[in-house]
């Protein structure tokens, strides 16, 4: 089937009911899409049987599921219904007309989305894909074609092949309806349509607003879909940072597959700068696929099949069938805890964690000995690690909306110092508050010893209850207080890259703790004072004096 798309006037231009067809958007193997004008003047699409199928039983009785669907639904993300005849001479759904390009259109013109616009488009079409399923309907055909782009939002249109909870089977046997390269693998082996088919789609559709390409290749079309059975999805041009949760997402196995909670959650993160999305096992990279911007496909080997047509506009042409093999293949769900659970837990267990224990070991030890330089040290760590995250946060974005480019790493090292002076006021005033609660804690201390509540003698610089928890008190303020959040990114970044060599932690985690240990034994030996360096003395000498 061929299908052209255009804005010129309609072929036969004229009324249809209360209706004046002003223009063509587009056509299919059963219909066409007009941009008409109601008896006010507003705008809208009309799709309407064509000539050699009106009087096709079936082809009228999609047209009227499709009415029925539509009917069911009312979502500003949703192009919704607005009247219908299925039982006239000429058939037609009259639906809101969206004024804008399809997502294959607007990618094809701008290039694939910035996070912050991928993360919109998620929501948008996580919201109206909602608002579908709570209708009992799904929608079975969601794509790059069927989202418009108006406003910066995403709109879903053409619910031609959609699926209700009480609907009888249209197809053949042997037959699937949808376009082949946003087919869940689920369905092509028989299973029922359930709302994760949609889901499925939705991850697809984001891959490909993330690359510009279609994840599994639109052809040949028996390839395609035994890649889309295998996993083997093309992720080439999207963010390394991002692509772990869109093959998660994309994974064969329902049950291994990203909740929709999920990958928004990981999105959410992505677009603000986070570090990469969830670190998923690696699946089989394949080479680059044919098809990048267009979702057309080719004809199918099933009797009387014909292909997806190229989308329109507006409202495209009904999507045709796609031929499936008979279910001799099956993947079978791993009965154990899904993929993506184990590895989301991975993520949240953080590999780094070990190495930042080690880490505050070596504060806590280096304030026995030196509490003010020790301090002073923590301050320059966390504007060290305000800067790296803020480098990788700006890396991530240009590669979000530029690909990966050859001299990425070197740039944002060469602008480190950049960020380095753009990062110091934070840092200064992030420091304001685990100081000050340091230095409470430690009076606090002061002030339970005398009153014998905690052991040891209010009277000794040296001793190591106080430090040790003003050490503890100003950690955990500089690690969850508020704004944070970039220290311990930048520090999981800093740390993790230690450990992306053979042995890095365990080398690191020894050195860490064996300087801890040093010191720890050096500041607790008979005789020894704390430096107070550089300041002139005890800064809490006044207390003291005090409790005398």
């Amino acid at each position: 089937m061929s299908a052209t798309v255009g804005r010129g006037p309609s072929p036969g231009a004229g009324r249809l009911g209360r209706y004046r067809l002003c223009s063509e958007l587009g056509r299919g193997g059963m219909g066409v899409v007009h941009l008409a004008l109601d008896e006010e003047g507003q705008a809208v699409a009309i799709k309407v049987l064509r000539d050699h199928v009106l009087d096709d039983p079936a082809a009228r009785a999609r047209l009227s599921r499709e009415a029925d669907h539509l009917s069911r639904i009312r979502h500003p993300g949703i192009a919704g219904i607005i009247d219908a005849d299925v039982e006239g001479a000429r058939p037609y759904v009259v639906t809101r007309y969206v004024p804008g390009p399809s997502l294959e259109q607007y990618v094809a013109q701008h290039g694939p989305l910035s996070a912050p616009k991928l993360l919109g488009l998620a929501k948008d079409l996580s919201a109206a894909l909602s608002a579908v399923h709570t209708a009992d309907v799904v929608h079975r055909d969601l794509k790059p074609g069927n989202v418009l782009i108006h406003d910066g939002r995403g709109v879903l249109i053409d619910f031609g092949i959609a699926h209700g909870s009480g609907d009888v089977r249209l197809t053949s046997t042997g037959l699937v309806m949808g376009t082949p390269g946003f087919l869940a693998p689920e369905i092509l082996d028989g299973a029922d349509v359930t709302p994760a088919t949609d889901w499925w789609a939705w991850a697809a559709t984001l891959a490909f607003a993330a690359s510009g390409r279609v994840p599994f290749g639109d052809q040949p079309v028996d390839a395609v879909l035994a890649r889309i059975r295998a996993g083997e999805c093309d992720l080439t041009g999207v963010d390394p940072e991002l692509a772990p949760l869109l093959r998660a997402a994309l994974d064969p196995r329902p049950g291994a597959r990203p909740t929709r909670e999920q990958i928004l959650y990981e999105l959410e993160r992505y677009a603000s700068g986070g570090r990469k999305t969830a670190a998923i096992p690696a699946m089989p990279v394949t080479r680059a696929l044919p098809g990048a911007a267009q979702t057309a496909a080719a004809p199918v080997a099933a009797p009387g099949a014909t292909a997806a047509a190229p989308v329109a506009p507006q409202v495209p042409a009904p999507t045709a069938e796609a031929s499936a093999p008979a279910p001799a293949w099956k993947q079978a769900v791993d009965r154990a805890q899904p993929l993506w659970e184990e590895t989301l837990g991975r993520a949240k267990r953080h590999r780094s964690s070990g190495l930042v224990i080690c880490l505050a070991a070596l504060f806590a030890a280096l304030t026995l000995a030196a509490p003010v330089k020790s301090l002073l040290l923590a301050i320059s760590w966390t504007w060290l690690a305000r800067s790296v995250e803020r480098a990788g946060r700006i890396l991530g974005r240009q590669r979000s909306e530029h690909g990966v480019r050859r001299w990425d790493t070197t740039k944002a090292l060469l602008l480190m110092p950049l960020h380095a002076v753009t990062t110091l006021v934070s840092t200064l005033v992030g420091a304001l508050a685990p100081t000050v609660a340091a230095y409470c804690a430690v009076l606090g201390c002061i002030t339970l010893q005398k009153t014998g509540v905690l052991p040891g003698s209010s009277f000794n610089p040296g001793a190591p209850g106080p430090l040790f928890v003003g050490s503890v008190t100003a950690m955990v303020v500089f690690w969850w207080g508020t704004g944070s959040e970039h220290v311990r990114l930048g520090t999981r970044a800093v740390l993790e890259s230690v450990g992306a060599w053979r042995y890095g932690s365990a080398c690191a985690a020894a050195l860490l703790l064996g300087l801890a240990a040093v010191i720890a034994l050096i500041s607790q030996s008979t005789g020894f004072t704390p430096s107070w360096e550089p300041l002139s003395g005890d800064p809490f000498g006044w207390l003291r004096k005090a409790l005398r």
